[in-house]
């Protein structure tokens, strides 16, 4: 997105910025709603400190935040490749609007 902006300031018009929260945690999803209007939503305390994040990413100026479980979770996995690796900036425990304890949280720079 940050290649495509570019490319689009470049010819005049006006730059693109998408922000990305991640939060690993339970959920619950599925139709909420009455029989003639259901929704399908995802909903929980996961939700909501993801949709914080996001919305953070703005204040710290990168275009992905994430919690220390995210990360985790990714090393458990096999691990973040180098390149990602090499990006993450620590930001340590974060007091997040809505949430009882502080949330660690790591970013990935812009490239």
């Amino acid at each position: 997105v940050d290649r495509w902006s570019a490319r689009r300031v470049a010819r005049g018009q006006v730059p693109v910025s998408v922000g990305i929260g991640l939060h690993l945690g339970a959920v619950i999803q599925g139709n909420v709603g009455i029989a003639d209007r259901l929704e399908f939503t995802t909903i929980g305390d996961t939700v909501n400190v993801a949709s914080r994040l996001e919305t953070m990413t703005r204040q710290h100026g990168v275009g992905i935040l994430m919690s220390r479980s995210v990360i985790d979770a990714a090393e458990r996995q096999g691990g973040l490749p180098p390149e990602i690796k090499t990006r993450l900036r620590d930001l340590g425990p974060v007091a997040i609007v809505g949430h009882d304890a502080p949330v660690h949280l790591i970013a990935i720079a812009r490239e």
